[in-house]
């Protein structure tokens, strides 16, 4: 909302710049400035806490993935007896994406998309079965890494474009190279 008011300041043509240099610097953030061992350390953590979250989200998963199988084999046998397709179908969609998920946070391929999966799988989850601390943490990591992306070491992240590019923004078109025979007709030796 602050940042929605400073943005509709700024287009009503407030003088926002002049009204933030007059109002009092915090003392704080000189000293974090001027400690560049706390700025390393924090670009540290910024750039290692994704794969520490997929590490944890890994775990989360493969806990509930195990506790589920359990509490779903009574489940599927009680689902298959009464002919109920429908629960039937929402334990494999939810089995299938915390496995999909499990690989794509260990490989970090497409890892927004797989936490995406893993936050649906902990909604059907939540609707199948009453939802445990473990099931809360691991809804935390999964929104983090949705956020955060999957850190370094991933293999394929393919929705960083949709995220730190904007849609009609101009690109730079790519270098061409030159060569030698410019403007005259390609021979076989041009090759």
């Amino acid at each position: 909302i602050i940042g929605f008011l400073f943005d509709w300041a700024k287009v009503i043509g407030f003088p926002l710049s002049e009204l933030l240099q007059k109002l009092p610097h915090n003392p704080a953030d000189n000293v974090i400035s001027k400690n560049s061992a706390l700025l390393k350390d924090l670009a540290f953590i910024n750039k290692w806490f994704p794969v520490f979250l997929r590490f944890t989200s890994v775990v989360l998963l493969i806990i509930t993935l195990w506790s589920t199988l359990l509490d779903t084999s009574a489940t599927l046998q009680a689902a298959t007896f009464n002919h109920n397709t429908s629960h039937l179908f929402a334990i494999s969609l939810m089995l299938l994406l915390m496995f999909l998920g499990i690989l794509g946070l260990i490989l970090g391929a497409a890892g927004r998309i797989a936490a995406l999966g893993v936050l649906f799988a902990v909604g059907i989850h939540q609707h199948l079965f009453s939802l445990s601390p473990l099931d809360i943490l691991l809804i935390f990591c999964a929104s983090a890494l949705f956020y955060l992306g999957t850190g370094p070491g991933s293999l394929w992240e393919p929705e960083n474009n949709l995220i730190h590019k904007r849609a009609g923004q101009y690109q730079k078109p790519a270098q061409f190279e030159v060569r030698k025979n410019e403007g005259k007709p390609c021979t076989k030796d041009a090759f």
